[in-house]
């Protein structure tokens, strides 16, 4: 196992506490994908920045590493070089670049969330076909059930469709033999401190939503007292969910790192994030 003492640098020097929980679920994932990935042929899809390519770099016999945003690959192939890995720019993930059969393991972090859900079953339909016989394909995904309120659509523009648990392991059943699910959980002041940033984030798009909006306008012209108190406390309610004041985040900050967090098999509603380990 590499040393996690490299990951100090990232994000860090951003010098946001309140996403801070963000950045050990997304670190956290490879810390997991790097076991998988010894002296393996390894595809990345949704580099980013490629922080995580070079990580696994260090025990994968070589990271192939792509990702439709070519400002991400020019920044990775400057901040993140590696003898044994290799940027490019994917110009359509519904047609993966590569021969059947290539790689023994592919990443894929916080991606599948991104492709609109008619495009979803094509896409894993490329990810199976690249994948090795008996290799693993890694997926990870913000919960839903940690996330959203029921019947709300993501909150995150740039998401089409988060999914739940369940509706995680159907997906990918219908295309690898085995899917096991996991959820990322830790200690209770870490899962705290995101729920917060997640329940404010819900509280916002409700109260920003256009039926939220017309009624509490057509509510506020009404005289009587006990309507607009409750017109009040709707308006109030997207200020109740705060996080603590700043001096309290950058001690979790200091205080909490990876070791805070762990993947679970149990009460997966609750968890974080999802992890999806699929074999073919």
């Amino acid at each position: 196992m590499c040393e996690m003492s490299q990951w100090s640098d990232i994000y860090t020097e951003m010098g946001d506490p309140d996403l801070y929980v963000l950045r050990l679920i997304h670190k956290k994932a490879y810390e997991f994908a790097i076991s998988f990935c010894k002296n393996r042929i390894v595809l990345e899809i949704g580099c980013g920045a490629g922080y995580g390519s070079k990580y696994l770099s260090q025990v994968a016999r070589k990271v192939i590493s792509v990702d439709t945003d070519e400002s991400a690959i020019n920044y990775a192939k400057k901040h993140y070089i590696s003898p044994n890995v290799v940027y490019k720019k994917l110009e359509n993930p519904m047609s993966l670049p590569f021969k059947s059969g290539t790689f023994d393991v592919i990443v894929i972090f916080q991606v599948i969330e991104h492709i609109p859900s008619e495009n979803v079953s094509k896409f894993l339909k490329e990810v199976k076909r690249v994948l090795k016989e008996g290799g693993v394909a890694l997926f990870t995904t913000p919960n839903r059930k940690f996330r959203l309120l029921p019947f709300q659509k993501p909150w995150n523009k740039h998401h089409y469709i988060e999914y739940t648990p369940r509706q995680l392991q159907k997906l990918l059943g219908k295309n690898f033999k085995h899917v096991s699910i996991l959820g990322l959980t830790g200690k209770k002041e870490l899962v705290s401190f995101e729920k917060r940033r997640v329940k404010k984030a819900q509280v916002s798009m409700f109260y920003n939503s256009f039926p939220i909006r017309v009624i509490i306008k057509i509510m506020q012209k009404q005289p009587f007292g006990h309507i607009k108190f409750f017109v009040k406390e709707v308006i109030k309610s997207q200020f109740l969910i705060r996080h603590p004041v700043r001096s309290h985040r950058e001690s979790i900050v200091k205080s909490y790192g990876l070791d805070g967090l762990y993947y679970t098999k149990t009460e997966l509603n609750k968890t974080m994030d999802l992890m999806a380990i699929c074999k073919k």
